[in-house]
């Protein structure tokens, strides 16, 4: 009797374990369709903060009545790119180009807390743009 007790107890915690890794699983780090609020950390706080909806793995934006829509492109598990579908064709400036020389900005998905995901924007590996958190809104 005293066996099977300790098998079911072993058994019992292996099961306990099982549902609570499936259980924070469910609350990953994913972009997932929806509505999300970007805020910025206090060192980043002159930017505005700003809204935009994920359908299809399209970013959609809508800032000040101008609406902008984003392929996201993922090229890690939790770093991605925003190609904007409609490129302009206007010739870059000088600055422009200067900025494109330093490489291709991406975001780092840092980790995500209570449904906030967090982030951090650079230009490469080496120059952060700012950084922050994308609260799902529904």
């Amino acid at each position: 009797m005293v066996i099977v007790v300790k098998h079911m107890k072993k058994e019992y915690f292996i099961f306990v374990f099982l549902i609570f890794g499936f259980t924070c699983a469910d609350q990953s780090c994913n972009l997932k369709d929806g509505k999300y609020k970007v805020v910025y950390d206090k060192q980043f706080s002159g930017y505005a903060e700003s809204e935009f909806v994920i359908i299809d793995q399209t970013l959609i934006e809508l800032k000040n009545n101008q609406k902008s829509e984003y392929k996201i492109n993922w090229i890690a598990e939790d770093q991605f790119r925003l190609d904007p579908i409609n490129k302009e064709t206007d010739s870059l400036t000088s600055i422009q180009e200067e900025l494109n020389s330093l490489g291709e900005p991406y975001y780092q998905i840092t980790g995500c807390k209570a449904g906030d995901i967090m982030f951090e924007f650079y230009r490469n590996p080496h120059i952060l743009i700012n950084s922050g958190k994308l609260i799902r809104k529904d």
